[in-house]
């Protein structure tokens, strides 16, 4: 029986099932360009709120990719 991860990366193989992930790769970098950037500085979400004058909560939206 295959993994999760193994079932994932062989049906990633699939163009059709490939293309909406490979779509969502961009805005995946960014947000871990986010969130490791406010790790590296020692960070939290509340300081990072304070700083860029969004919402916390709005932050782990972003974060949780919700």
């Amino acid at each position: 029986m295959l993994s999760l991860n193994d079932a994932m990366l062989k049906k990633r193989q699939e163009p059709a099932f490939a293309a909406p992930w490979d779509a969502l790769e961009p805005e995946e970098q960014i947000v871990r360009a986010i969130i490791e950037g406010r790790e590296e500085n020692h960070l939290t979400q509340e300081q990072l709120a304070d700083v860029t004058g969004i919402h916390q909560t709005n932050i782990s939206k972003l974060e949780s990719g919700t």
